[in-house]
């Protein structure tokens, strides 16, 4: 992988539901956050941040 171009976070859409994903530096998720249908957010890993 050219590190020029690595991924350091995404933003994923499925099922009526949109996940927020951070990475580290070496390409492994530091966390993630599901924003729900009812407005509900939850979170997995470290904390990340999201701002719109």
């Amino acid at each position: 992988m050219n590190d020029k171009f690595r991924i350091h976070f995404e933003i994923i859409y499925k099922k009526r539901k949109r996940k927020y994903v951070e990475y580290y530096e070496n390409g492994k998720i530091k966390g993630s956050l599901t924003f729900h249908e009812n407005g509900d957010i939850s979170g997995e890993g470290e904390n990340v941040y999201y701002t719109e």
